[in-house]
């Protein structure tokens, strides 16, 4: 037993240091870091121009246009004009008191977030929703989903005394998640196929796989210190894709915003209603709420790594099932990267249909199961377990067919 462990850390050992000698490590952890870099840009530029628009100081300016407008129709009207230039006027001069209004209580409401008695505004705003659903009754009880999470969220905020960002302010930890929905879907598995997609069929093209079959390791010892090596790798490159790309969003955005609630566990189910107005039905969203958590955005964003990280470890087996099975590295890296470009290309064309709950490429960002997002994109009950247990049966498989594949392969003779 201790000489067999001994074997496969050896094995381990020596498989390590060729990755690195091939240095594709470097390589991919740089092209990460540029890229994340540009994302980063183009995050905080954004930021600033929702800041510009958005802001306390915009939305005032945008009152005062409003009401100089106004004041100019009430001028242009004292100095005359045709009875249906009037009558425009009028129109015009009340949907801007109206419109005038609206932005005072509004603009009231966000000083009052930002440097005033914020609990009062949201134990109002709760008060409302209560009335509101209340109101609906059971009927209409599928529309609440919205205001039962506000709810949630806004006695997070009293019981935690937690202030509210604005909804223009951005945080470090809201444009991680952004960011990292974006890179986990295709960039980040395609960097894990440039990583580990030539960890057999590299040899296998080089020969050099051949020294390693003469040796008195059995070609099982072999293959699983290359899949541990191929695991080992892909955590060490997610995880530090990861660390950079947080980092530079607490860069830019400052830490503000760690301590902000997000809503996770949330499960919805779906059914066939014809709404009022309407004469086809239409798939209507239930939203279950018993099982759900709120937790603050960095233990959220620490557990959506935590989770695309195994989502990574998937794909990284799945391409070493492509590395042993195919000769050329070239091929067998053109069909990583084709299983993960195709598979990312079904979900978003087609959307829906329950074929698609076991396409690993569904999975990438297993944080949108986490907080229901994808269960109401594709209108079907799905959770983080079932992702999870999908992930695993791809991977188990891919490790299964790349042993028997190993195994039988007449390596010497190639």
């Amino acid at each position: 037993m201790l000489n067999g462990m001994r074997e496969w850390g050896r094995v381990y050992a020596n498989e390590w240091m060729k990755l690195l000698r091939r240095r594709r490590l470097w390589v991919t952890l740089l092209l990460g870091a540029i890229v994340l870099a540009g994302l980063s840009y183009i995050s905080w530029s954004q930021h600033k121009s929702q800041v510009e628009h958005n802001s306390l100081a915009a939305q005032e300016k945008y009152l005062q246009q409003e009401k100089s407008r106004l004041s100019d129709l009430q001028k242009q009207l004292k100095q005359g004009a045709s009875e249906e230039e009037k009558t425009n006027m009028v129109d015009e001069m009340e949907d801007l008191k109206e419109s005038i209004a609206s932005m005072e209580d509004e603009l009231a409401n966000q000083r009052e977030l930002v440097s005033g008695d914020w609990k009062k505004i949201l134990t109002e705003e709760n008060k409302e929703i209560k009335h509101d659903m209340n109101e609906t009754g059971e009927s209409d009880q599928l529309e609440d989903n919205y205001g039962q999470e506000t709810l949630m969220l806004n006695q997070y905020h009293l019981d935690n005394d937690i202030r509210p960002l604005p909804g223009w302010e951005g945080s470090a930890f809201s444009s991680t998640s952004d960011l990292l929905t974006l890179t986990s879907v295709i960039f980040l598995p395609m960097l894990v196929v440039i990583l580990v997609a030539d960890m057999v069929s590299g040899e296998t093209t080089s020969g050099t796989i051949k020294l390693l079959l003469v040796r008195p390791v059995s070609r099982f010892t072999i293959l699983m210190g290359k899949w541990l090596v191929t695991l080992s790798a892909t955590i060490v490159l997610t995880l530090a894709f990861c660390a950079i790309l947080l980092g530079l969003q607490l860069l830019l955005f400052g830490s503000e915003g760690a301590d902000q609630p997000q809503m996770v566990g949330v499960t919805y189910t779906f059914e066939q209603m014809i709404l009022e107005g309407e004469n086809t039905p239409q798939t209507v969203a239930t939203g279950h709420y018993d099982d759900a958590q709120i937790i603050p955005q960095y233990q959220f964003i620490l557990g959506s790594i935590g989770l695309v990280t195994l989502a990574m470890m998937a794909v990284a087996t799945i391409t070493f099932f492509a590395s042993t099975w195919f000769q050329s590295a070239m091929v067998s890296t053109g069909i990583a990267f084709g299983m993960v470009i195709v598979g990312s290309i079904l979900t978003q064309v087609i959307g829906s249909g329950k074929w698609l709950l076991w396409l690993f490429s569904l999975y990438l960002n297993p944080a949108h199961l986490w907080t229901g997002e994808m269960s109401m994109g594709l209108e079907f009950p799905i959770t983080l377990e079932t992702g999870l247990i999908v992930l695993a049966i791809w991977t188990v498989i891919s490790l299964l067919l790349s042993i028997i594949r190993f195994q039988r392969k007449d390596i010497l003779q190639a």
